[in-house]
This record gives C-alpha cells, sequence and structure tokens, in this order.
C-alpha cells in the first residue's frame, strides 16, 4: 500500500470500530422476550380454523378409477407439443375468401 491511503485506511477502520458498538446497543432485546415460538408465527386461531377447515374439494375429485384408458389427453398433449402445419386457407386468408359480389340497382 501506499504512504497516502494509510491514513485513509486507518480512518476507515477507526470508524467501523467506533460504529459498530453504537449499532449493537440497537437491538431491540424485547423482541427475544416472548410468547410465541418465533417472532414470525402468525395467529395461532386463524391456523387453527384454516386446518379444521372442512375439505371444500367434491367427492368425485377423489375418484382414482377413471373411465378412459388417456389417449386423449395424450392427442391433445401431442398436438400441444407439435401443432400440425395450418392449411393454405389458413396461411392465407386474402386468398381464400370470395371477392363481394357487385351491387346490381336494376328492378
Amino acid at each position: 500500500m501506499t504512504a497516502a491511503r494509510m491514513p485513509a485506511l486507518a480512518l476507515r477502520l477507526c470508524l467501523l470500530i467506533a460504529v459498530g458498538p453504537v449499532l449493537a446497543g440497537c437491538y431491540e432485546s424485547h423482541l427475544a422476550r416472548r410468547d410465541a415460538l418465533s417472532p414470525w408465527s402468525g395467529d395461532a386461531m386463524a391456523a387453527n380454523r384454516a386446518i379444521l377447515t372442512i375439505d371444500p374439494w367434491p367427492k368425485a375429485a377423489w375418484n382414482k378409477h377413471l373411465t378412459h384408458d388417456g389417449k386423449r389427453l395424450a392427442k391433445a398433449g401431442d398436438h400441444y407439443r407439435d401443432p400440425p402445419e395450418p392449411t393454405f386457407a389458413e396461411q392465407n386468408p386474402e386468398l381464400t375468401q370470395l371477392p363481394a359480389q357487385p351491387q346490381t340497382g336494376g328492378q
């Protein structure tokens, strides 16, 4: 290190040593003495109410004996992963639409 930087480094070190104990005194010890298990524990009554709530899922949702074998779902998944090529009509809608018929004013 250069001689010019030594006083600045010493000043920073002294400042750090002086400020450290001051900031350590800001610890709120009353948070350490609580009846709860942790400072972040929530409302126990609300937690118990949520745990004891009757399951909102319908009875049919628990049915594991499905009536199909999944071929239709597999086909949908394949279609999603690898969509088919668009048809000519989907690629060129302006060429596949019929032109508007001219209006004849004859009566």
